[in-house]
């Protein structure tokens, strides 16, 4: 499951990167107006998207490092080695 979370991540980016200048260039350069209206509009959408999805995470999908028997090796902040307190 990583695998495909990260090869459909991977092909998202790069599909912002290239279609995203080629779309984005000339709209921005002829049409500033709606441009800046369509920017808003999708930046809006992504973050309801965002919140609505997080909703629907269980505490341990949101949270790994409470799951027992977790992998997550550290989380915050972590001091450098060699710091003495």
């Amino acid at each position: 499951m990583a695998g495909q979370y990260n090869s459909a991540f991977a092909l998202v980016k790069q599909l912002a990167l290239a279609v995203g200048p080629a779309v984005g260039g000339p709209l921005g350069a002829s049409l500033p107006g709606p441009y800046v209206v369509t920017f808003f509009l999708f930046s809006l959408g992504i973050s309801v998207l965002a919140v609505r999805l997080g909703r629907q995470l269980s505490v341990v999908q949101d949270q790994p490092w409470r799951a027992k028997g977790s992998l997550v090796v550290a989380r915050g902040s972590v001091e450098p080695v060699g710091v003495e307190a």
